[in-house]
């Protein structure tokens, strides 16, 4: 998927589902592309009506067994983060609660820009997250990842990985307190 655009398997997506009559199985060939294409191991798709949504045109499930189906969203499958993106996430979740909460606590509560001293929030002044972030993986490579408790995402699997991650990130973070509307005008960071 890297070298053709979500757009694109989007709308090649959308061709194989409809050459695909309601109510029946994908053919071997239609499977096989799903499969490559979405980088999933199902034995059997099926184009159905959406039982929430009668109108949803493109609605699938998937087996293992032909038996037992499930819902399957083919767009979340395309849209899922890559690698790096996973790693990032768990390693901004490993430093949510150390340096950043000690300067939350510590902190004049008011913007360092406007001064506001409502819906606050602490942000990397000199150095973003993501740079730190980047370095650290430059260096030392996307740390392993585990599955952590429901709802909480991809987590550090090692302990050790992760406080090496969070010394190195402590060592090179700065912060400041932000009001949400600042924070938003600076940009993703």
């Amino acid at each position: 998927m890297s070298s053709i655009t979500k757009a694109a398997i989007r709308a090649a997506t959308r061709a194989v589902i409809d050459g695909c009559p309601v109510g029946e199985v994908m053919s071997e060939s239609q499977t096989e592309w799903m499969c490559r294409n979405l980088n999933v191991e199902y034995r059997y798709f099926r184009h159905v009506e959406n039982p929430s949504f009668p109108n949803d045109p493109r609605y699938l499930e998937v087996s293992q067994n032909g038996v037992a189906w499930m819902p399957f969203s083919w767009n979340k499958a395309i849209d899922r983060p890559d690698a790096k993106q996973q790693a990032l996430s768990a390693m901004r979740r490993a430093v949510w609660n150390g340096s950043r909460l000690a300067y939350k606590d510590s902190a004049e509560m008011s913007c360092a820009i406007c001064e506001a001293t409502d819906d606050l929030c602490v942000d990397h002044k000199d150095e973003p997250f993501i740079e730190i972030a980047s370095l650290y993986i430059a260096q030392f490579g996307l740390p392993e990842l585990a599955d952590g408790l429901p709802g909480e995402g991809n987590i550090i699997a090692s302990k050790e990985t992760r406080n090496h991650w969070v010394e190195f990130h402590d060592n090179r973070a700065n912060f400041q307190m932000l009001c949400r509307s600042c924070n938003s005008s600076k940009g993703a960071k």
